[in-house]
């Protein structure tokens, strides 16, 4: 009798604590938003990396005006029913955003000491409220390869964002072992409109706070204040740009995000480029990959960006980047290795430019083939993605439609550099 009952008792506080994490409030997703109102719970919840994605993670979720205190919950654990005896707490840091919706929090918490190469549940809270349970998974110590997903020009014209929601659910779905994604530039057509952000963000749900989110800021992004708070990222960039521009490793690829919007020319032609120059001489990488948002070899009529070319061209050939990713015109095009502003024979005597489509609504019908590209679509159909797989000594980049069409694979494989 005295082994039933307690076998009883365990059974009913295990049955207690798997309701209370699984919805003892009611989601966040679920709740009308109110930024009037100065509270509602917490949303557009955000994993991104600050530090060394192998034992750090970085979060940032929006809460009401009111609310006091952020918190995180997180625990190693696949056991949802212990998550609550196991989780460690962690108090956010709280910064005020002011937007024409009012005014909101912005909370944000970097984990660190996290073990390489597991499994994490965490939640969320503005104090009362609990987002439901989501998980995250720390760089493996070892592995033979890995995928990430790379996205064109996000804006659309659609209020609810529907495009760019299908794309990213699409390609994430048909990739479940993606490691990171990256959108270079122009995520929303009004950059400072919480409309757009709203549906961008409520679009990202299911992703964003799966796997991380390494963004490039475009021209249509142009409070740079208002893309900060948003977005938590490395804060390793030049004076002027932290957190704008950066880098990252993972495993043996290095990442060069850059900012090359208009209002930034003369951090372009000057800070930047000595930042440039530093951070690839110094990186020993295997793979140097390079993403900002407007091409040097456009697509789109009469859009040339010759200052971008003059400014990075070198830079880029010096240090032998393998590809550069770029956006803005909303086209799929990869061109011939180039060096010098000219075509070699071999990828491993320059680099690819590879303009990667549109996952928003937005295309355009001047966009065209140009002399220096060896492969070109205009995605005026629907919109596609981009599949990096790294692989060892193989870079592989396979364009997608948004329903799993294939549009154009590519590999390279690095060898040393014949500059």
């Amino acid at each position: 009798m005295g082994k039933t009952f307690s076998n009883f008792i365990k059974l009913s506080i295990s049955v207690v604590l798997l309701v209370f994490v699984a919805g003892a409030s009611v989601p966040a997703a679920n709740r009308p938003v109110n930024l009037a109102a100065g509270s509602f719970s917490p949303d557009h919840l955000t994993l991104s990396w600050t530090q060394d994605p192998g034992k750090t993670q970085t979060f940032s979720w929006r809460t009401g005006s009111s609310v006091k205190l952020g918190l995180l919950q997180y625990a190693k654990t696949s056991d949802k029913a212990a998550f609550l005896s196991r989780a460690k707490s962690v108090a956010a840091t709280v910064q005020k955003l002011s937007s024409d919706f009012g005014r909101t929090n912005l909370d944000y918490v970097t984990l660190t000491g996290l073990e390489p190469g597991n499994t994490y549940l965490y939640r969320v809270s503005d104090g009362k409220n609990w987002s439901t349970l989501h998980s995250f998974k720390t760089e493996p110590m070892v592995t033979k390869s890995f995928k990430f997903l790379i996205f064109g020009d996000s804006q659309s014209s659609d209020k609810k964002y529907t495009p760019w929601k299908n794309t990213l659910q699409n390609a994430y779905k048909f990739n479940p072992g993606a490691r990171f994604f990256v959108v270079v530039g122009d995520l929303v057509d009004r950059g400072k409109n919480n409309t757009d952000w709203n549906a961008w963000f409520d679009g990202a749900k299911g992703v964003i706070d799966s796997i991380p989110a390494m963004v490039v800021r475009g021209n249509h992004e142009t409070d740079r204040a208002f893309w900060a708070a948003q977005f938590k990222l490395p804060q390793n960039g030049p004076p002027g740009a932290k957190g704008l521009t950066y880098s990252f490793d993972y495993r043996d690829a290095h990442f060069v995000m850059l900012d090359n919007t208009e209002e930034n020319e003369t951090i372009i032609l000057n800070t930047q480029k000595e930042w440039l120059a530093n951070d690839l001489k110094n990186t020993n990488k295997t793979w140097k990959l390079v993403f900002f948002h407007k091409p040097p070899y456009y697509s789109k009529a009469k859009r040339a960006n010759e200052y971008i070319k003059t400014a990075y061209g070198p830079i880029l050939d010096k240090y032998h980047v393998d590809v550069v990713f770029n956006g803005h015109d909303h086209a799929v095009a990869r061109t011939l290795p180039m060096y010098g502003d000219k075509s070699v024979e071999s990828p491993s005597q320059g680099t690819i430019y590879y303009i990667t489509g549109r996952s928003g609504s937005k295309y355009y019908k001047d966009s065209s083939r140009k002399s220096w590209d060896t492969f070109f679509y205009n995605p005026t159909d629907e919109p596609n993605y981009i599949v990096a797989e790294v692989s060892g000594d193989k870079l592989t980049l396979k364009a997608v439609k948004q329903d799993g069409t294939s549009i154009d694979t590519y590999s390279i494989k690095n060898v040393v550099a014949t500059l």
